[in-house]
């Protein structure tokens, strides 16, 4: 089994602990580390998709803006960056991704203030956004439905769990809201 994660020094882990021999005793996990230690580079999100051509690219998203497309089989290459402006490398900004998904060649991402952007990946220009939607700040997490693309959810900081359309007009689908306590 392989797995991958990051930390807050800015490191991608890739571990890879094998399967159980004919021996009684199990082989230790075998670790490989990729990048520097550097604070401002934590990983906040990471993601693995079938982007670029190629099969399981890991997606970065780091502290100071900057989202990574990474080769797993080139040891943690970096094949493509962008930066989401709205981030900062400084302590003054707490800003922080929330969601981040890649399908096809596009890049979703998601800030804790709101900002959900469409990009496409295969444009040279990193800098492009397809679509840019502005919704409830205070975010804790946001998800995109794996075969609808263009449907996501998230939910907050008292913040209602909403699912919103990209192709309806920023419009939200559905809203689940907090119910009262009946003291029952």
């Amino acid at each position: 089994m392989k797995f991958f994660t990051g930390d807050e020094t800015g490191l991608i882990k890739e571990i890879l602990i094998p399967r159980k021999s004919q021996q009684k005793e199990a082989s230790p996990p075998i670790t490989k580390t990729w990048g520097k230690i550097d604070r401002n580079n934590e990983v906040q999100l990471i993601h693995q998709a079938d982007i670029l051509g190629e099969k399981n690219q890991i997606i970065v998203a780091r502290k100071n803006g900057v989202i990574e497309v990474l080769d797993p089989k080139q040891d943690g290459k970096v094949r493509k960056n962008f930066t989401e402006k709205l981030m900062g490398g400084d302590a003054k900004n707490d800003t922080r991704f929330v969601g981040l998904f890649a399908y096809d060649n596009t890049l979703v991402t998601c800030v804790d203030k709101g900002i959900v952007r469409y990009h496409n990946i295969a444009e040279d220009d990193s800098s492009s956004t397809n679509k840019t939607i502005t919704i409830t700040p205070d975010l804790c997490r946001l998800r995109v439905h794996p075969k609808e693309n263009n449907i996501f959810a998230c939910g907050g900081k008292e913040r209602e769990l909403s699912v919103w359309d990209v192709n309806a007009c920023n419009e939200t689908v559905t809203v689940a809201k907090n119910k009262k306590e009946t003291g029952l």
